[in-house]
């Protein structure tokens, strides 16, 4: 399980790099408007980086006290 939240993170992470560099490119070579939505979509992808990377630590920390707990 902590394998595919580690790769979905990275996933997010390397979606949101592209998808601002594809922003500023459009930026640049046509309008703010086509541009726009590769932004948000850089955004969304940002937060749900965020959020894998949290569960990721969340869940290893419950693994963590789970043994522990069981020594």
């Amino acid at each position: 399980m902590n394998k595919m939240i580690n790769f979905l993170e990275k996933m997010w992470l390397m979606l949101a790099v592209v998808t601002i560099v594809l922003a500023v490119y459009k930026t640049f070579y046509s309008t703010l408007e086509d541009a726009a939505y590769f932004y948000v979509f850089c955004v969304v992808s940002i937060i749900f980086y965020f959020l894998r990377k949290r569960q990721r630590v969340y869940l290893s920390e419950q693994q963590a006290q789970k043994e522990n707990s069981e020594d």
